[in-house]
């Protein structure tokens, strides 16, 4: 899958980890609405061996 972002995915996971206190909620519901739809379709692509 390598039209995921996953240099994006990790870094938002440390944020909510680690930043917990200082994270902007209408950021995270920002991205959720944005960006998840197109996560959800490349998550359930097949994955093809190269």
């Amino acid at each position: 899958h390598q039209q995921v972002p996953w240099p994006q995915i990790i870094k938002m996971r440390h944020v909510l980890v680690h930043d917990y206190l200082g994270i902007d909620l209408a950021e995270v519901w920002a991205v959720v609405e944005r960006d998840l739809p197109t996560l959800k379709k490349q998550a359930r692509t097949p994955w093809v061996s190269a």
